[in-house]
């Protein structure tokens, strides 16, 4: 037959011998037909905007003639459990004849800015060796928050050589999901090492933050000179995808 029912057995046993003064007929024996019949089981992948619900459908290439489960699962990729959909583990029933089940998993909502993330759904455990159960679904989450854009603070600002320092501050309207590196150029007739320094020429916003910081120190040199001036501008920015610079700095 073409039915997928798993291995099967039936006992062969002897009665009625013509002798049985002589005849010991009291064993007999187990007779196990290997189910050679296969079926398929495929889990399609899905996009979910987030906080969502997905509902991943599990097909089968053909209908068991005995009940049967599998474990359906979720496993992290660049989503993580808990924080951006719900970890899911769960034992699902085929019935005689049933070719499809559902199971529904949830992304979890957030307020940072991100890229798409995904994570798997895999299946394990199949009672009924003759079902392959290989495939897997990537899920998608689809960010929903709005492109965070980012300034430089002061605009300007008029100081002295004795002030000591000057504290630039790289601020974004949205906090990410990674951190956002705001690079630096530097202009002016002010020159570096002789009338000021800056240890970095890059502010990392860390993921989750909304601002950093990055100092510049100013050189007291003891000399009469003209009102020098530093120009400090963003050069670019990176991170998650679609941040920009807020206008020209």
């Amino acid at each position: 037959d073409t039915s997928i029912e798993g291995d099967e057995s039936f006992t062969v046993s002897m009665s009625n011998p013509s002798n049985s003064e002589v005849l010991d007929i009291s064993d007999n024996a187990t007779v196990t037909i290997t189910d050679d019949d296969t079926a398929t089981l495929t889990i399609a992948d899905q996009t979910v905007n987030e906080g969502d619900n997905v509902t991943l459908t599990l097909s089968l290439s053909s209908a068991p003639a005995l009940p049967w489960t599998v474990v359906v699962s979720t496993v992290n990729g660049s989503a993580t459990a808990g924080s951006d959909y719900t970890s899911f583990s769960e034992t699902v029933s085929f019935g005689y004849g049933v070719t499809t089940k559902t199971v529904s998993i949830g992304s979890l909502e957030d307020s940072l800015a991100e890229d798409n993330e995904t994570f798997w759904v895999r299946l394990d455990n199949s009672s009924v060796s003759s079902v392959n159960i290989t495939d897997n679904a990537t899920v998608t989450i689809t960010d929903d928050e709005a492109r965070p854009s980012v300034s430089l603070s002061p605009s300007t600002s008029m100081v002295s050589e004795g002030d000591g320092t000057l504290t630039l501050t790289a601020t974004q309207s949205l906090a990410t999901g990674t951190a956002t590196v705001v690079n630096l150029s530097i202009s002016g007739n002010a020159s570096l090492s002789s009338d000021y320094t800056i240890p970095s020429l890059a502010i990392t916003i860390p993921a989750g933050s909304l601002s950093e910081n990055a100092t510049i120190t100013l050189v007291d040199d003891n000399v009469s000179e003209w009102t020098e001036m530093i120009v400090v501008d963003i050069d670019n920015v990176s991170g998650v995808s679609g941040v920009s610079e807020n206008g020209t700095q």
